[in-house]
């Protein structure tokens, strides 16, 4: 969903460090309401008086190596077919049929499989697509890999008065991919990351991911 701070909107892109952005906020006490499913995406709620009230709107991204990590690992704890997209309150109904084509698409019992069918499913980039689709009518997109300090710079360049030390002690959420469970089998192959790199190009160059992430 959108969470709507004082002068503010964060929107929670998936599988970007959302849940962590969400607990940090609540602990500092900045969320005034919510708008929308949890995954709600810009165009989907831009139109709401809330929405147009709040002139600053943010959200996250992560560079696409890792997104693909980090899905497939929540995908391989949680179950492919049985994930918490199919809850109405976690999204709306044009995502949950966008997510499903992904599963359908894309389920894979091995990493290396799951990307490969990623690209040959989007070969213009899946990740690129959700990002356009998140980071419409954003004035900031902050990145997961820096998540506190972008963070503190969004409140700080929306005017939100707050105070840093309950964002500091917030503890990190849903790190799916560095658990040790799946930590052996989220490996790149130097052929599986120039693959990524080209399919998910727009996004890299976008929002500046050029260098390769520490991966897993």
């Amino acid at each position: 969903m959108a969470f709507l701070l004082t002068r503010s909107v964060f929107i929670h892109t998936p599988k970007t460090g959302g849940q962590w952005v969400a607990a940090a906020l609540e602990n500092a006490g900045l969320i005034t309401g919510r708008l929308g499913v949890v995954h709600a995406s810009p165009d989907e709620i831009w139109h709401e008086p809330e929405f147009q009230q709040r002139p600053f709107v943010f959200a996250m991204v992560r560079h696409p190596l890792t997104w693909y990590q980090s899905m497939w690992a929540h995908r391989m704890d949680e179950g492919w077919d049985r994930d918490p997209i199919d809850d109405p309150e976690w999204f709306t109904p044009r995502w949950i049929a966008i997510w499903a084509e992904f599963t359908r698409h894309c389920k894979a019992d091995t990493f290396d499989e799951f990307v490969h069918r990623c690209v040959a499913w989007q070969p213009t980039g899946y990740v690129s697509m959700l990002y356009d689709a998140y980071t419409q009518h954003c004035t900031f997109v902050a990145r997961q890999e820096s998540l506190v300090d972008d963070l503190l710079t969004a409140l700080q360049s929306a005017g939100e008065p707050f105070e840093p030390e309950p964002i500091l002690r917030t503890p990190k959420r849903n790190v799916r991919a560095q658990h040790s469970r799946w930590l052996s089998h989220c490996r790149y192959t130097p052929e599986l990351i120039q693959l990524v790199m080209r399919a998910e190009e727009q996004a890299i160059l976008r929002f500046g991911y050029r260098e390769l992430p520490e991966l897993a």
